[in-house]
């Protein structure tokens, strides 16, 4: 017969998980807090990874609670989307590894999102396909992104005439 066992840790270590864990987290019960250690300690190996989306984490939900959102059940992928766009992170981060692989032209998270509808249009996917997996609410917001039409063949240099 196989008996079960309660773990219980040391005080040191209960003080340092409430600390480490944000009041959100830990109001969503243990299931959570649980979820959300597993996540930083056993899924990201490297410690500066884990130390940058832990930050994050924690920013994202210091703004999620100064935005009066206050549970984990109310966050809506909206929410998500803001925060990271109120924070500028992102943009700064794809900036800074454009200029240091050379590329001066302005690209940003739209960028990516345009290379990925131009992308999957170009190898046959329709465009209502594209406008469902881009969460657009019509096909016109997704032909924004649709970048065929930009391309600039030698063929169309070659026609040029002086």
């Amino acid at each position: 017969m196989s008996e079960v066992i309660i773990y219980r840790p040391p005080q040191a270590l209960t003080t340092y998980l409430e600390h480490a864990t944000p009041a959100m987290i830990a109001a969503a019960g243990d299931a959570a807090v649980k979820r959300f250690l597993e996540f930083f300690t056993a899924t990201i190996a490297n410690k500066n990874t884990r130390k940058a989306y832990r930050r994050a984490v924690v920013d994202c939900i210091a703004w999620l609670e100064e935005h009066g959102i206050n549970e984990l059940d109310a966050i809506e992928p909206i929410h998500l989307a803001t925060a990271l766009c109120a924070r500028g992170d992102a943009y700064k981060m794809i900036r800074r590894r454009a200029l240091k692989a050379g590329i001066a032209a302005k690209i940003g998270c739209h960028t990516f999102r345009a290379t990925g509808i131009t992308n999957f249009l170009e190898r046959g996917g329709a465009l209502e396909e594209a406008q469902k997996i881009a969460a657009h609410s019509d096909t016109s917001t997704t032909k924004l992104y649709d970048r065929r039409g930009d391309k600039i063949t030698r063929g169309s240099i070659e026609r040029i005439s002086y």
